[in-house]
């Protein structure tokens, strides 16, 4: 994975910072009825969605499956959430959306890029004596995700803004 545009991949405004929230998972499924582009959107939504899980719950194994291996930023992402977990913290909010996606371009019939605004909520991290020991304030950024078609699956290769 990579950037189309040459530029180094930044990290989305994510991870050591949140406030509690429930799980509210809306994964996407995709269909044999979608157009492509329709799968590829829906891909991207559920990337977030799964995001989301894992900042809630610091497990990471359902965020990992709906990205490529090596895509740099989901790697940091997942990383820093198991190391919170691994040390006793716990994440409070942090919950992302993904607004208006839209494919913005397609560089090869199994590929496509997603332009989206991403909303992150605050965000702290908590010690396990429930002191906080991090915080984020709210962002809302434009984001971009490189997908990739294995198979019959859209994955997520690249983020980068």
């Amino acid at each position: 994975g990579g950037c189309t545009s040459g530029e180094t991949p930044t990290s989305p405004p994510s991870a050591p910072s949140s406030i509690a929230v429930a799980p509210t998972t809306t994964v996407i499924p995709t269909t044999s009825a979608m157009t492509d582009e329709e799968a590829a959107i829906a891909a991207a939504r559920n990337d977030y969605e799964e995001f989301n899980r894992a900042l809630v719950t610091l497990d990471t194994h359902e965020f990992r499956a709906v990205v490529q291996p090596g895509c740099l930023v989901c790697e940091e992402d997942a990383s820093k959430i198991e190391s919170l977990r691994a040390s006793g913290r716990k994440i409070v909010g942090g919950h992302t959306s993904l607004a208006n996606p839209q494919i913005e371009s397609r560089t090869s019939p199994s590929e496509v890029v997603v332009v989206a605004h991403l909303g992150v909520a605050a965000m702290q991290v908590l010690d396990a004596s429930g002191k906080i020991v991090a915080s984020s304030t709210a962002k809302d950024v434009q984001m971009r995700l490189w997908l990739r078609k294995e198979g019959a699956r859209w994955l997520v290769q690249a983020v980068f803004s």
